[in-house]
């Protein structure tokens, strides 16, 4: 699956806290004269947003509690998801984490049917702990070689045949996102 598009502006986001803990964001678009997806380095990206938090913290009392870096990926046509794609249908896994006796859950959104241990019936809602692209997956969080975390900056386990315990589908109720 591809993004939508990738022409869109980058944008930094500022969320600002008052001393009564309210909280506002501030967006600032970054043209693509400053800074281009195509050719720009993240690393150049961060120096923009590093100015801008000195910049505009020497001008405000508010706390700069956060600052987000979006590399808008969105357009403004009606674009839909593959045929058979249903945020409401959700694989819900649980996963070893590296610290030994220790899981987490995981929800993963439209799931293919590839990830099951079947295309119909009741395996259609077992998830295949061992499935390969499955796995390609859990390998982006694990311990040696993960790239991001799960569970409160935890990892998977490195031994991919164990980093899916169980999983099953299941549908939720989800909130339309807001305009």
């Amino acid at each position: 699956m591809a993004l939508a598009a990738d022409t869109k502006p980058t944008r930094i986001t500022l969320i600002l806290r008052d001393e009564n803990a309210r909280e506002i964001a501030k967006e600032f678009p970054v043209p693509a004269a400053v800074w281009d997806p195509a050719t720009g380095l993240i690393a150049d990206l961060k120096t923009i947003r590093d100015n801008l938090v000195t910049a505009f913290g020497n001008n405000t009392n508010a706390l700069i509690y956060r600052a987000f870096i979006t590399l808008a990926q969105t357009d403004d046509t009606l674009e839909l998801g593959a045929a058979g794609s249903n945020l409401t249908d959700t694989a819900s896994l649980v996963l070893n984490l590296s610290t030994a006796g220790k899981q987490t859950g995981y929800l993963f959104p439209a799931p293919v049917i590839g990830m099951f241990t079947g295309a119909t019936g009741k395996n259609r809602n077992v998830v295949d702990t061992q499935d390969a692209t499955l796995l390609t997956f859990t390998e982006m969080l694990s311990l040696t070689d993960g790239k991001f975390t799960v569970s409160d900056g935890e990892k998977l386990t490195d031994t991919s045949a164990e980093q899916v315990a169980s999983g099953k589908r299941i549908s939720r109720k989800i909130k339309a996102p807001k305009p």
